[in-house]
């Protein structure tokens, strides 16, 4: 058994799911245009980042960072170490393009943590993957987590020579992307070792033009969680009307388009 209400009230219902879904395509239409203008941008005020079309100062990465790596001992956590609370041990599946992902997180306890030597997160560390998908970048900045521990496919960038956001966002374009792949290595899986990573020459603009290009970021970063809270709130509404409307609990005097 099915409801099968009025073809007039399943026009409307249809009508109303329609025009939700429309809202929905237009949000993530807004967040991936925004998503694109960073990269404009960034190409605005420095040019091709590779070939250097502005002729800024250029300094390999080691240069301008601290680098370390995951602790690779005998420390390093094993699947029995791992535990549902504790300290966050983060994997190269939470590390996206220029974000974080934890829908899936794993932990260590304090005690294991202390064991080991490297590989220890603090607050504004960027973190960037060397195997997998070469190209992933982020800020550790998740206010819900003071530190953390980088698995050994990863590595921590610390520096106050060069502006965080500048870098990151850097690092994580397409074009930049494409030149980490002339130092991978490996057939099977790919990887960036870390060797190769640290004599990778970058673009080192003026810190001033940098931080200048960091408040233009931080700005449309913001109208991009904007627009992701009002797509949340616009695929709640599409289940809730779907939920309704397929248990027979929508009718017409509820419906407005």
């Amino acid at each position: 058994k099915v409801i099968l209400p009025e073809i007039a009230i399943q026009d409307q219902i249809v009508e109303l799911l329609d025009t939700t879904q429309n809202m929905i395509d237009k949000r993530q239409q807004q967040i991936e245009a925004l998503s694109a203008l960073k990269q404009s941008v960034f190409l605005d005020m420095f040019g091709n980042p590779v070939h250097n079309t502005k002729g800024w100062i250029m300094k390999s990465i080691d240069e301008l960072f601290e680098i370390e790596d995951g602790d690779r001992g005998k420390a390093y956590p094993k699947q029995e170490d791992l535990q549902s609370e504790g300290i966050l041990f983060l994997s190269t599946s939470n590390i996206k393009k220029n974000s974080f992902v934890l829908d899936e997180k794993k932990y260590i306890s304090c005690e294991k943590f202390d064991e080991l030597r490297k590989g220890k997160l603090k607050k504004g560390d960027i973190i960037l993957t060397l195997r997998g998908t070469i190209g992933n970048i982020a800020l550790f900045d998740n206010p819900n987590y003071d530190t953390g521990f980088i698995n050994a496919q990863m590595a921590i960038l610390r520096s106050e020579s060069i502006n965080k956001t500048f870098f990151c966002e850097l690092y994580s374009m397409d074009v930049f992307t494409d030149h980490l792949k002339t130092h991978q290595s490996g057939s099977s899986q790919r990887q960036l070792p870390l060797r190769s990573l640290k004599k990778i020459k970058v673009i080192n603009p003026p810190f001033d033009k940098q931080k200048e290009f960091e408040i233009k970021i931080k700005q449309i970063d913001a109208t991009i969680l904007s627009l992701i809270d009002s797509l949340n709130e616009l695929d709640t509404l599409y289940d809730s009307i779907s939920h309704k409307a397929f248990n027979g609990e929508l009718f017409k005097e509820d419906i407005q388009v």
